[in-house]
């Protein structure tokens, strides 16, 4: 095969893997048994080849087939945390914990404390109490037909998957960060002939000149790129791998001599804006620390100056920022000054928009107009804040209890607020959502046309994919909010890790919810089971290399009558933050079959890897109603003695409620304003030059010329939607 590295990377994000150029020139009869069974043992993992990979693998060699074979196992055996065997605590799940009454699970939990580190002695009591393990056949025709299809890459789908990632217009995610440095690590292309006139997100802009650098391209190929002291900074703080967002501090890094002369000279040649390093003071201060400004005020004259300035002259220069200004207007509530000071940052303008329009009604003024002077400006401002601030003003009115934050750069401190919002008028919050998403089509009609569009109408169960600078990886990228259809009654979940040095204590559990989020049960290591839901055991250690895992099955069917929500929790007991640990994920199984295993890779519908700097995550709620799971992927670190869900029971509920009471914009309003702005609906599927859709692994085979984009494609939706 070609590059192993590049190889994973296509498979993860766009189920393609790029083959070597061996074929023959005819097919090879005596190949389809090896074809075949490679096919066999990928779909009991939940895959299958495409028709064209097929054909393809059948006029190479039994050789390289093995060699594909050999790579495809391993790799997706990992993207579905099927490295090992994943056996529950009991043999014969759910139905022995079924079984077992109150004294019993007393009884175990007891007999496990003293033995369960030591699993040949556990199983051992587990036999004299006539625990044994219990196979169930299971026929092959029992395989999902619900599979996710391989297929071919070209060099042109591996070249656009770079310029896409590179032109994206929201944050990179952990996860594409370490894609993007194999594809420049592994894939021989020249960075200038993509490198566009400007990247739009300067987090990433900054990522990509660090990985130019690496490969040796010269600092003065990006100076365009760089306009602004924050730029600059930016670029010390991911040389220092620190937190490009800013809103975290940085340990900047003993940077060389030739580092130093690179970053000055950028600061020397950058217009004076000392108002742009106030806003980051003390970092510009500890940054210039290890610069050395002073050093060099000969060569580098107005590097040094600004240095000088802010250090000795802040109270001068934060007397005529933007921000004061601002900020003095506000205070004396004079419309006509903020609108002018906003007028001049676009941007600014729209995330300052609902005050002004609040402090503006409370004048009684004429409010639609300051909306018509924020439209002619709006050309200058994101189409993801566009998308955002229209949604906002759709549900301006929607008041809830509280609201919550997530704090840029650092989710993990997400924190709620009363919600004290001021009313405004029906009329005018439609009249905002109106101009802006007209504005929106206005800007996209600009772009390149797209034809005849079709738009799945199941796009409406996504949150387009707008900030995922710190979501978790999965089998499929998607923003918080996010919803997926459960196709099954039963379901399990599970959680699997490996711990290091030290034995390690995860918990699973689950509490149950009623509309108005009220606590009703919950199911954990405390309460092994309730109406509906069975745990599989309290797991208190999991040494390498097998690991631990626990289950909890739910039977929809069943669940308690007055159960509106399910919360999964995952609780680092010992509180190690699950990036210490080597491995550890979690997810859920549609149980439509009988299973001869506790973990049955075909079955698996959803799962995410834990690798945060926290000890407590929920991944994921249930809604019962609608059947559905909603992504939350939301994590913290617990600060009582005692981590579970009684001790982080009121920080929960807060969660799983703003989760569900936040609106997003969907992926199916981004489709459709591209479509109406760029081309035509057409609602024959046959008939599309571009499909909208979440079920491409239906069509890989059957639509040959229309181009497919899903609610995965991230990187396509970041450059060429926003």
């Amino acid at each position: 095969m070609n590059n192993l590295q590049i190889n994973q990377v296509l498979l993860e994000r766009k189920q393609q893997i790029l083959l070597a150029s061996i074929l023959k020139s005819e097919f090879n009869q005596d190949l389809k048994i090896e074809v075949a069974q490679l096919n066999n043992v990928l779909m009991k993992l939940g895959y299958r080849l495409s028709y064209n990979l097929t054909q393809y693998l059948m006029m190479t060699t039994k050789e390289y087939i093995l060699e594909v074979k050999v790579f495809l196992l391993k790799k997706i055996r990992e993207m579905v945390g099927y490295a090992r065997e994943m056996k529950p605590l009991f043999p014969n799940f759910p139905q022995v914990v079924s079984s077992m009454d109150v004294v019993d699970i007393i009884i175990f939990n007891i007999i496990y404390a003293d033995l369960g580190f030591d699993r040949d002695a556990f199983d051992e009591v587990l036999k004299l109490f006539g625990i044994v393990e219990d196979e169930i056949k299971e026929e092959d025709k029992n395989i999902s037909s619900n599979l996710k299809v391989i297929d071919i890459a070209s060099l042109e789908d591996l070249q656009n998957l770079i310029t896409d990632m590179i032109n994206s217009k929201t944050a990179y995610s952990k996860q594409d960060k370490e894609d993007l440095e194999v594809l420049f690590e592994y894939y021989v292309f020249d960075i200038k002939q993509i490198l566009p006139e400007k990247i739009d997100f300067k987090e990433n802009m900054v990522y990509i000149i660090k990985l130019s650098l690496d490969k040796g391209v010269d600092i003065k190929e990006f100076s365009y790129l760089l306009k602004t002291y924050t730029d600059i900074l930016r670029l010390a703080v991911e040389l220092s791998d620190g937190d490009t967002s800013l809103s975290q501090k940085t340990r900047f890094k003993n940077f060389t001599r030739r580092e130093r002369k690179i970053l000055l000279q950028l600061f020397d040649n950058c217009k004076v804006n000392l108002e742009d390093m106030l806003r980051h003071r003390q970092m510009y201060l500890r940054l210039g620390e290890k610069i050395h400004p002073g050093e060099y005020r000969e060569k580098y004259p107005k590097a040094f100056k600004v240095f000088d300035m802010l250090r000795n002259n802040e109270d001068e220069i934060k007397r005529n920022t933007f921000n004061h200004k601002k900020e003095m207007y506000f205070k004396n509530r004079d419309i006509s000054k903020i609108l002018e000071v906003l007028e001049s940052r676009p941007g600014e303008f729209a995330r300052s928009l609902n005050r002004v329009l609040t402090l503006s009604e409370n004048l009684q003024e004429d409010s639609f107009k300051i909306i018509d002077r924020f439209i002619k400006l709006a050309d200058n401002v994101p189409i993801a804040t566009l998308l955002s601030l229209q949604e906002y003003f759709l549900h301006r009115n929607d008041l809830e209890s509280y609201r919550v934050f997530y704090p840029k750069g650092n989710i993990s401190k997400v924190y709620a607020l009363e919600n004290n919002l001021q009313e405004l008028d029906e009329n005018l919050c439609y009249y905002a959502a109106t101009s802006i998403q007209n504005k929106i089509i206005e800007i996209l009609s600009k772009k390149e046309p797209l034809g005849k569009v079709f738009i799945d109408k199941n796009l409406e169960k996504y949150v387009a994919p707008l900030k995922m600078r710190d979501t978790s990886k999965t089998l499929m990228p998607m923003e918080r909010g996010t919803r997926i259809d459960i196709e099954n009654k039963k379901i399990r979940l599970f959680l699997h890790w490996v711990e290091n040095t030290r034995n390690t204590d995860l918990d699973l559990s689950i509490v149950l919810y009623d509309e108005d989020f009220y606590e009703i049960d919950d199911v954990s290591y405390m309460n092994l089971k309730t109406n509906g839901c069975v745990h599989s055991g309290d797991v208190r250690s999991a040494q390498a290399p097998k690991g631990g895992t626990e289950y909890v099955d739910i039977n929809l069917d069943k669940i308690n009558e007055q159960c509106r929500y399910i919360s999964v929790c995952i609780n680092a007991y010992t509180h190690e933050k699950f990036y210490e640990l080597q491995e550890c994920f979690v997810g859920y199984m549609d149980l439509n079959k009988k299973l001869k295993t506790a973990y049955n890779p075909s079955c698996v519908k959803f799962k995410a890897d834990l690798t945060s700097e926290t000890t407590v995550s929920l991944p994921f709620i249930i809604d019962i109603a609608s059947h559905q799971i909603v992504w939350c992927d939301i994590e913290y670190t617990s600060l009582g003695d005692i981590n579970n869900i009684i001790t982080n029971s009121n920080r929960n509920t807060m969660v799983v409620k703003s989760i569900l009471d936040t609106y997003k914009p969907k992926m199916e309003k981004l489709a459709r304003l591209n479509a109406i702005a760029r081309g035509v609906v057409v609602d024959d599927i046959s008939e599309a030059d571009i499909i909208f859709t979440d079920k491409k692994d239906n069509l890989v085979d059957a639509i040959q010329n229309a181009r497919i984009i899903t609610p995965f494609d991230t990187e396509i939706i970041s450059s060429e939607l926003l």
